[in-house]
């Protein structure tokens, strides 16, 4: 799909093992597609979001997407609902563990969240961020933080 709104492009993408497709949070038209490895078939699976810009592919096959501009954490479910699981400033990048943790970095709160959905929690495991752009998972489990206003990686240590 072509950027014709004249807002920002695409944020991020995320791989879904499951079906061998690529997700891809399109944040200029507030839609999430699904779209094959060859680039040649395009579908959206969710829309009416403002700005979406992280993705995340669940085991179940949920996918898990933060929307900057509509401030939440949202999973789409494998039938289309939407279920809103926490409310966040400014959220870019999500990303969950194997043992099902959430983490979901902030801009506008300049933090990293840890959502506990099944104790309807947000916890912030920390803060001082300047323009979080990016989180990964290293081998031990701990989180990378890509912190742009600071210049530098940082690894939060959780195991």
């Amino acid at each position: 799909m072509h950027n014709t709104t004249g807002q920002l492009g695409v944020d991020g993408i995320a791989f879904d093992s499951n079906t061998q497709t690529i997700i891809v949070p399109d944040s200029p038209n507030g839609t999430v597609l699904r779209v094959s490895l060859d680039g040649k078939t395009v579908r959206v699976i969710a829309h009416g979001f403002l700005r979406p810009t992280g993705a995340w592919v669940e085991t179940g096959g949920s996918i898990l997407v933060v929307d900057e501009n509509g401030n939440s954490l949202s999973r789409i479910r494998a039938d289309g609902s939407i279920q809103e699981l926490a409310h966040l400033l400014t959220p870019d990048d999500v990303i969950e563990d194997d043992q099902g943790h959430i983490f979901v970095n902030t801009l506008g709160d300049g933090a990293v969240h840890l959502i506990s959905t099944a104790a309807n929690r947000d916890t912030i495991l920390i803060d001082g961020l300047i323009d979080p752009q990016g989180i990964a998972i290293d081998e031990q489990g701990n989180l990378i933080i890509a912190d742009a206003g600071h210049h530098q990686l940082d690894r939060l240590i959780l195991h």
